[in-house]
């Protein structure tokens, strides 16, 4: 099965910011650090 939808994979995410915990903006810079590498899941509920 393949999807039509959504980036390629290895394609660049665009600017990403979202709220930490304690309701900071944090970037995708910010969260991957030194590192450059980040796993983000993406989870959609069942009810929408």
């Amino acid at each position: 099965f393949q999807d039509e939808w959504g980036p390629e994979v290895g394609s660049e995410l665009p600017e990403l910011t979202v709220k930490d915990t304690e309701g900071n903006d944090r970037t995708l810079e910010d969260l991957t650090g030194d590192n450059k590498g980040i796993v983000l899941f993406f989870v959609r509920t069942s009810n929408w």
